[in-house]
Order: structure tokens, then sequence, then C-alpha cells
């Protein structure tokens, strides 16, 4: 991260209130601040006296107790018009890729992208795979320590889970269940997809079925630092790194810099002991206390985490719902032989504007990753809703 700033005329952080963006500018702006510098902060949040009239919440509670222990951080309120489309940055996305973004906030991205070109923004710190690694959130150590066979261990662990309290044991053995008695994939096509889609993907792909049932069963085993191991392997997770970095610097001539991602933090994620990560009965424990000093408390030990970049998501979704429901309902479109619409849409119709707590998971898995896969069709056919 210090080289990153070292090198940059006008370094910003994409502060959003979380753990990971929030130690980020902290780190940074004592750095800079030796020098005499200021760091901005782009924060994307809700139009002022939003939070009172809607169900939404955005970070700004949080933004603010970053910016009281900071002095030389100024910030860059970023708010979009309430009736933001959540997939309008996409034809850029793919002009400037060729291919659909590993992505579901683009739109987001590309405000903070605009408001960092028009204050100078050449470096832009961003919090991204933290909660991947450093600050990976595990569910519980009884199940790597049986994979161990440390089998005292283990059984010492579930032991003081049962003394803890009825939740700490849920949070042991809830994974062991998970993995061990329910380690199947579903059978079947693929909800989001078309019937003739399936048919096609099934005539080209030698048994993928098996091949994504083993896949599925393989990662249902693996310890939290053994998945960690397999994201860091080719293909996975250098994907939408390169693509979001590819994105910023050719759109907006922007350096996009991922600390959390440095190979030291990632050695220190894959190789510590597993129980660091949930010390003291906190989650994310690990990273909580390597920031003790270093981030203000409330954002330290807040037990919840921040909309990723764009807090009225689901009512900017609500307020495209006729948009979006003509371009399901349009025959023409290439999206449709591929996408279920009526997956979609039935998902659609369900959304309403609610905090990050409560969004629904069928908004991401059908909606949002269907409209994008959808969109991209489209615009590989030369149409565009």
């Amino acid at each position: 991260m210090h080289g990153s700033l070292d090198g940059a005329e006008t370094p910003a952080v994409h502060l959003s209130g979380g753990l990971d963006s929030a130690a980020l500018a902290c780190i940074a702006a004592r750095a800079l601040r030796q020098q005499g510098r200021t760091l901005l902060a782009l924060c994307s949040v809700l139009p002022d006296g939003a939070e009172r009239t809607s169900q939404e919440t955005d970070e700004r509670e949080y933004i603010a107790h970053v910016l009281e222990q900071e002095p030389n951080i100024k910030p860059i309120w970023v708010i979009m018009p309430a009736d933001e489309h959540p997939f309008a940055a996409l034809p850029q996305w793919f002009s400037i890729g060729g291919q659909a973004p590993y992505n579901t906030v683009t739109h987001a991205l590309t405000r903070l992208g605009e408001a960092g070109r028009a204050h100078g923004v050449d470096v832009v710190l961003n919090g991204f795979g933290g909660d991947l690694f450093a600050s990976a959130k595990f569910y519980g150590t009884t199940f790597s320590l049986f994979q161990q066979q440390r089998w005292f261990s283990a059984f010492v662990q579930l032991l003081s889970a049962v003394v803890k309290s009825p939740r700490a044991i849920g949070a042991e053995l809830h994974p062991l269940f998970r993995r061990l008695v329910m380690p199947q994939a579903p059978k079947g096509r693929p909800k989001l997809l078309t019937e003739v889609a399936w048919q096609g993907f099934l005539a080209e792909t030698s048994a993928p079925y098996q091949h994504a049932g083993a896949a599925r069963r393989r990662l249902n085993i693996l310890s939290e630092q053994q998945r960690m191991a397999e994201i860091l392997k080719p293909g996975h997770l250098d994907l939408p790194v390169s693509g979001m970095c590819h994105f910023m610097s050719r759109a907006y001539g922007q350096t996009l810099s991922l600390p959390l991602l440095d190979p030291r933090v990632l050695k220190v994620a894959l190789h510590a002991d597993p129980r660091e990560f949930t010390r003291d009965g906190l989650d994310r424990s690990l990273f909580r206390r390597a920031m003790i000093g270093i981030l203000p408390e409330a954002n330290r030990l807040r037990p919840n985490k921040g909309s990723p970049f764009d807090p009225a998501l689901m009512s900017h979704l609500v307020a495209n719902r006729p948009t979006l429901r003509e371009w399901a309902l349009d025959d023409t479109r290439p999206a449709w032989q591929v996408i279920n619409r009526h997956t979609f849409l039935a998902a659609l119709e369900e959304i309403q504007p609610a905090s990050r707590e409560h969004w629904r998971k069928d908004a991401f898995e059908y909606v949002i990753f269907g409209g994008v896969m959808g969109h991209f069709l489209d615009w590989q056919a030369g149409v565009l809703p």
C-alpha cells in the first residue's frame, strides 16, 4: 500500500465504512499525514435524510468515525440518482473488457470512478478480497481439527462450545452438518437457464453434472483455509481482479490498488492457526485484533457488514422494474434463449427496498446475475435494451 501511495499524485480510497476499507483508509491517512498530504475518500451513500424515509441504510455513521479519527481524509460523497439503473454501466464494461464482468455492482464502481476522475484521482485503494482471506469469517474450527486428525483438540473445541452457549455449539456443528451430511449438489437444470440452453450445455460438455457435483462435494469438505487456496488457483480470483483493474485504468486512468490481496497478507491468512480467526468469540478476530489502535473501536468491533458500494441497490431495482419487465418480455432479445425469463421475472417481482441484512438471495442469483449475463448476450448479438 505504501508503494502505491508513494507514486500517487492524488490518492484515494473506496471507503464504505466496513472493516476492510476503513482499515485501509486509516493506515493510508496516517502515512500521508506524515508527508503533509490528504487522502480522498470516495463514499457511496444515500441522499441526506433518506434513511428516515426508507428501509435502506448507508454507512455514514461508520464513515464518520473514520473521518473524526483521521483529519486528513477528505470525503467525496457519491450519491446515485433514485432511478439509477443497476445495468446502465454494463455496455462500457463489455466494450473495455470484452466479456461479462465478475461484478454485481458495476454501476456503483462506475460512479465512484467518475467521482475520482472529477477530482484528479490517479491511485485508489480498495478493500476487495479482505473478507476472503485476512478478515475472513470462519464458521467454526471443529471441522478443521477433525480434518487434521487432531481428535483431542476437536473434542475440546466442541466441549468448549457446549460450555459457552447453544449458539456457540450451533456455529460449530452447522459446518459439520452442511459439509458432511448434505454434500450433494442439486440435480437437474439450473433455474436461471432455459431448457434449450441446458440441453445445449449437456451436448457440449462431457458429464457436466458429474464434474459439477464432484467439484461441489470437494468444496463442501474443505476447511476455510483450503478454500482460500482453491480461490487462489488460476482462473478463479484472478479473473474478477484483473477485470476490475483493467476497467478502472482504461475508463478513468486510475490504478486500482488491492492491498488485502498482497502475497504477504495472503500467506498469513493461509497459514495462521484457524482458531485465530474466532479467538475471544469474535468472528474475523485475527483482523480485528490486528487493527487495535488503528481502527476506531466502533468500526473494529462492528457486528455487521456494510453495503457493497450501493446502499440503495434494491430500490434501484424496484425503480427500474417496469423497464426490466419490458426487456424480459421482449421475445426478440437473444438473452431469453439462454436465460429463463420466468425465473428472472418471478424474482424481480419479489424485490423490495431493504437494508443489506434483508437482501434476498434470489435478487442476486436470478435478477442481478441473470441481468448481467442477459445484457452481455444482447451486447454480443449487437442489440441492447
